[in-house]
């Protein structure tokens, strides 16, 4: 065992026996008794409630360890909204190495830090960090606080931790041995991106203006001309075609509930060619649900019907969405980027209980609720439908947006 592993492994361990199997009473116990015995003498961070005066900080990290698509996607409103507040600010991040392609470009990360996901940050890394001395330290996770809060220590143990307060009282608690404020930013009723500026606005005690809250992609230009020569070379035009997305996040604890199905795909297929003989169509898929496309496309046996090429990776699939008429899709990733390049887009959720918190950051994107344990499987094709046609009609109805907003361009 390397001292990477034996660090994470021996020492911070101990910090997750709440989640380990066993009595939940007994675990709640014994986390907190963990904590506030052990951590509450290596840790001491106290309550910092007066806001911090935005241009006297010069240097902050902000922690996404939780890695997904979506979350990086939306964290751009974070990255846009802090320059704005204080165009000086440097700021740093530290994610997972698939993140790289959504903000490697982005030019207000003033220094990007990656860890392989599986292994957790290394020893080195932590070192490096230690190096920069930062001012404060943003802990976005949403589901690794308390690793956010161990790393937030090691690296800056002296700058002042920002964290979203815990719903659960009891954790909530023991979480102030890691963090000197707690935000309360209305829970799951609020969208993430809303979250997130109320994050930074309480943080500075400053007002962030409504009206510029918006995502932002930059795109590498030859990952973009590449999708652009896909499209000519199938002649395509550009805002001339639609997105169907068949995949969702194979991690996600409610992945059964937010796939919509093979015969409803095929009908939706059949319905949409004809409403719209002519129109394209090109699937967005993962690699593991290819199978489920070229099965669709081998049925149908549409020329109009297509889907790129499987070396093809995210920066293509986001220039497929910025170049799209509309997108259809489940409650995920790519309802983000549809919303980041403000697309028309129906978004297929699983219950509004649980979508609430995702809801897209876009007034294009009409959103449709299955229930139950058949989640989104029970949204009829016609339904889809005349809610993609509700979508596209908004575009017209509605000023275009800046593009400077929303990609970066």
């Amino acid at each position: 065992m390397n001292a990477n592993d034996f660090f994470w492994r021996k020492v911070i361990a101990p910090l997750f026996v709440a989640d380990a199997g066993g009595d939940a009473e007994l675990r709640q116990i014994k986390q907190t008794f963990y904590y506030r015995t052990v951590l509450s003498r290596v840790f001491r961070n106290r309550p910092y409630a007066a806001p911090l005066e935005v241009h006297r900080i010069k240097k902050v990290l902000i922690l996404r360890l939780d890695y997904s698509i979506g979350h990086t996607v939306i964290g751009s409103v974070m990255q846009k909204c802090l320059k704005e507040l204080n165009p000086n600010l440097q700021i740093h991040l530290l994610t997972a190495t698939e993140a790289a392609p959504i903000v490697e470009r982005d030019p207000r990360i003033d220094k990007l830090f990656l860890y392989r996901r599986k292994q957790l940050p290394s020893l080195r890394l932590i070192a490096s960090l230690r190096k920069e001395k930062y001012d404060a330290v943003f802990c976005l996770s949403f589901n690794s606080i308390t690793v956010d809060g161990v790393m937030a220590n090691l690296v800056a143990p002296r700058a002042v931790k920002i964290v979203r307060a815990h719903s659960d009282g009891w954790r909530n608690d023991l979480y102030r041995i890691f963090f000197n404020k707690q935000l309360e930013t209305g829970g799951t009723a609020v969208p993430l991106w809303r979250q997130l500026v109320s994050i930074a606005e309480q943080t500075f005690g400053e007002k962030y203006p409504e009206a510029s809250i918006a995502q932002s992609l930059f795109l590498a230009p030859e990952r973009e001309a590449r999708l652009q020569h896909f499209l000519e070379a199938n002649h395509i035009k550009a805002k001339a075609y639609t997105v169907l997305n068949l995949s969702v996040n194979p991690r996600s604890f409610s992945t059964s509930y937010r796939q919509w199905g093979y015969d409803n795909l095929k009908t939706f297929i059949t319905l949409f060619r004809k409403t719209f003989p002519v129109a394209p169509l090109i699937f967005s898929s993962l690699p593991a649900d290819r199978l489920t496309a070229e099965q669709l496309l081998a049925e149908t046996g549409d020329d109009k019907l297509l889907m790129l090429p499987p070396e093809f990776g995210l920066q293509e699939t986001m220039a497929m969405i910025k170049y799209s008429a509309s997108v259809v899709t489940p409650d995920t990733a790519i309802a983000h980027i549809a919303a980041t390049y403000q697309r028309p887009q129906v978004v297929l959720c699983a219950s509004e209980a649980f979508s609430n918190a995702w809801i897209p950051c876009s007034p294009l994107a009409v959103l449709l609720y299955g229930a139950g344990e058949r989640g989104i499987s029970q949204i009829t094709p016609p339904e889809v439908l005349n809610a993609l046609e509700q979508a596209a009609s908004k575009e017209t109805l509605l000023p275009q947006l800046a593009d400077v907003n929303h990609t970066g361009e």
